[in-house]
This record gives C-alpha cells, structure tokens and sequence, in this order.
C-alpha cells in the first residue's frame, strides 16, 4: 500500500519577516541557501549540501536554527516566511527543511515569485536513518527543481521525475537528467551564478548558455585598436 502522498504544491504568498537565527556555512558568490529548521542532524544536511553543489554545480550554503517550541508549529508557509530573513543579496533562492504535524498534505510547498520552497520530512520519516536522508536529499533536489522553473522529467531515472508517493520517491534516481540540468544551467546563470567546473563552462560556452569571455576580451581589443 503506498503510505504517503508526494505533492509539490506551488504556491504565490505576499512576503512577510519573523526573526530567524542560526550558525551558517558561507560560500562566495551567488548561492542557494539550505536551512535546516530542526529537521535532520547536522552530519545529514552537510551531506545534502554538498551533494546538491557537486550534483548541481552551483554553490549552495547552509543555516542550521532551533526548531521551533511551540505547542502549535508554524505552517510550512509562515517557517519558510520567518526564514526569508535569512536570505542575503547573495542568495538567489531558500529552501527551508523542516517538519510539519502528520495531519499536513503539502510535502514541498513552493512560492516561486518569492523565491522560497519548504520541505516538509514528516511524511519521509522511517527507522532506516540513510534512507531517511536519502528522502531528505531527493526532496531537497525536487523543491530546487520548481524554484527554478526546470520541469518534470520523463526520464525514469530522474530526481525530478512525477511521483505520487514515497515508494516512487525510493526508486528514483538521485540526479537531474542532462536536459533538466541544462535548463537549471540556463535559469542558474540568468541569476548570475557562478558554473563550478570548467568543463561545464565550456560545454555552456559552446552551446551558447553563456558568452566566452575570452571572444568577449578579443573583440574588445579589435575595437581598441
């Protein structure tokens, strides 16, 4: 029986700011931002971070605050507003991970225009710890995927593959599949992220992703002469 349902629910909010603090690990340039809101342990969220950078090719950093101490948690909407105040001029998106009551349905929610996902790892929860973070990982991948704009994939091994429930989450691959990854390539640098690898660069270069600076410096020289 498939237990639980996988919903990525996109969603347009007005933005509103609640004090939020935590330790960080800072990257230069432009970045996503992780927030680990009393979620998963530490060790786990490092290892979603750098799989996210390694997979992606993008700098991702992470803030880790307290989970909130309330008799009534915050909604995934309001946690992923009082994180908002967390973003920095550097950051060109936020997904906050966190948990929600049984009772919620949405698994990620996503406000787009304001450029926040939640992730909510209640429904992912299980007594095997490296599956657990796995679930982690994949939803993390999946909520990037809609900030984003990169859509389904009809690759059966993809990350961001339609899926319905934690089963089908389980059997996915961990990865964008390579025209998913070209369109979050494409949206990464109209935000003005940096490519971590030559080797991509020059793939990016040469289909026309991004202009090469080398050409750009030639030309410019051409003309000064």
């Amino acid at each position: 029986m498939k237990r639980s349902i996988i919903i990525i629910t996109v969603l347009a909010v007005s933005l509103a700011f609640f004090p939020a603090y935590g330790a960080e690990t800072l990257v230069a340039g432009k970045s996503i931002l992780l927030v680990n809101a009393g979620a998963i342990n530490t060790q786990a969220m490092e290892e979603i971070r750098q799989f996210a950078e390694k997979s992606l090719l993008v700098p991702v950093r992470t803030i880790h605050r307290a989970d909130n101490a309330q008799k009534t948690p915050l909604s995934l909407t309001a946690l992923a507003q009082s994180c908002a105040s967390l973003l920095t001029n550097n950051d060109v998106c936020l997904v906050v991970i966190c948990k929600q009551p049984e009772t919620v349905t949405e698994t990620i929610l996503v406000a787009p225009d304001q450029n926040w996902a939640a992730v909510n790892v209640t429904p992912l929860k299980t007594k095997d710890n490296a599956l657990f973070n796995k679930r982690a990982e994949r939803q993390v991948m999946r909520a990037i995927t809609a900030l984003f704009g990169v859509g389904y994939s009809l690759d059966p091994h993809a990350v961001n593959k339609h899926i319905i429930s934690v089963e089908q989450l389980d059997e996915m691959g961990r990865n964008y599949d390579p025209p998913s990854l070209d369109q979050f390539h494409k949206q990464a640098i109209l935000r003005g992220m940096e490519i971590l690898t030559f080797r991509r660069k020059k793939w990016l270069i040469k289909h026309g992703y991004i202009t090469d600076p080398a050409a750009t410096n030639t030309t410019n020289t051409t003309k000064d002469k």
